[in-house]
């Protein structure tokens, strides 16, 4: 009986140390699912899409976001050096960091099907142009 106690405990304890914004990395934390959200977010609105407007509609949304979210981030990693190295994460993060990766993988397989899709859309294109001033 103690043993389950004492694990709900430190369930409990991990838990409320992870989910309710205390650490030292929440902001960073907060960014990072922010990031992955609206990837994420991308991806659904991509595989919805059926015209070129549409597609190029959530380009537009997930430029938007990073326009707000990317400064941040790149704000928050001088503000944390040592998430430059990947081998010295900090356990609380290598999740994130993982997600970021996997989202980025998809946002850019759907980027390149859009491509083939739409190879010489105009819509796409220039939707595809000012997303890409995000990273710049």
């Amino acid at each position: 009986m103690y043993q389950k106690i004492a694990g709900l405990l430190f369930i409990t304890a991990l838990v409320l140390s992870n989910g309710c914004g205390t650490g030292r990395y929440t902001d960073i934390k907060s960014v990072m699912g922010d990031i992955i959200d609206a990837r994420g977010r991308f991806v659904a609105d991509v595989k919805q899409a059926k015209t070129p407007k549409e597609a190029a509609d959530a380009i537009i949304a997930l430029g938007t976001e990073m326009k707000k979210l990317w400064p941040r981030y790149e704000e928050l990693g001088k503000k944390y050096p040592e998430l430059q190295n990947p081998d010295s994460l900090p356990l609380e993060l290598k999740q994130l960091v993982d997600a970021l990766s996997i989202t980025a993988e998809q946002r850019d397989a759907e980027l390149t099907n859009l491509l083939m899709l739409y190879p010489g859309d105009p819509v796409v294109q220039k939707a595809l142009a000012s997303a890409g001033s995000v990273y710049k």
